[in-house]
């Protein structure tokens, strides 16, 4: 797995020069900025979020060999699979949360929902039943329902907006998905919303800037958190 997650690491810094249409071979290299990524259910294919292009480059994950490219949105932010077959893609120019199906060697979108502006960062339930999106600018949270019921279309629906006193980017859902860690993209502050009410129920400071990770680790339990700190 350290050994994919290395590869992984190569591959961001290198997938902005890969072609940018459906068919590889038939594409010219243009700029595209890789700000995330997302693993197929069964890990055989990687999906790369592109920011300046719009685009999502689906990789093989043994070989590393793009297999194709599909624009989704103007300027993406952030990707996360939904259950086994779907992704939840953010686009922070156009404002919108976008539901991707994943198909053979391509993505195919399957609904849009207009969202606060500029959102940044998406969470998801283990049931693929809710979505969490932060929103920078807005300093807001949106609930999200995903409705892919097998008789309908799969479809997002918003449920409610929480504003924030900060402007939000990072999220992690905690304690078996009742609360919400919201991290502050500028100062080391963390909000925390409870997931069964989408209230605000403190928010808590630590010397830290521009928070950019959040984790649980598996041994001690305890957050891990990936930061910057400036010296005086």
């Amino acid at each position: 797995m350290n050994s994919f997650l290395s590869r992984c690491a190569v591959l961001l810094l290198s997938v902005a020069g890969l072609p940018s249409l459906a068919n590889a071979e038939q594409a010219a290299t243009s700029l595209r900025r890789p700000v995330a990524m997302a693993l197929s259910s069964d890990q055989s294919h990687l999906h790369v979020a592109n920011r300046d292009s719009g685009t999502v480059s689906t990789i093989d994950a043994d070989t590393l060999k793009l297999l194709g490219e599909t624009t989704v949105g103007q300027q993406l932010a952030d990707i996360t699979p939904v259950g086994p077959k779907h992704f939840l893609v953010a686009d922070n120019q156009e404002h919108e949360l976008i539901l991707l199906r994943g198909k053979s060697n391509e993505l195919q979108i399957e609904d849009r929902l207009k969202l606060s502006p500029y959102p940044v960062c998406v969470a998801v339930s283990k049931n693929a039943a809710t979505a969490y999106v932060s929103s920078l600018w807005s300093r807001r949270i949106s609930v999200v329902k995903i409705d892919k019921e097998k008789s309908k279309k799969p479809s997002l629906r918003l449920i409610t907006t929480l504003d924030l006193p900060f402007a939000p980017n990072k999220l992690l859902l905690v304690e078996n998905e009742k609360k919400l860690i919201v991290a502050d993209n500028f100062a080391g502050r963390f909000g925390i919303v409870d997931c069964r009410t989408n209230q605000l129920d403190t928010v808590r400071t630590f010397f830290a800037e521009n928070i950019r990770g959040l984790g649980i680790d598996p041994r001690s339990k305890l957050l891990a958190v990936s930061h910057t700190m400036l010296n005086e």
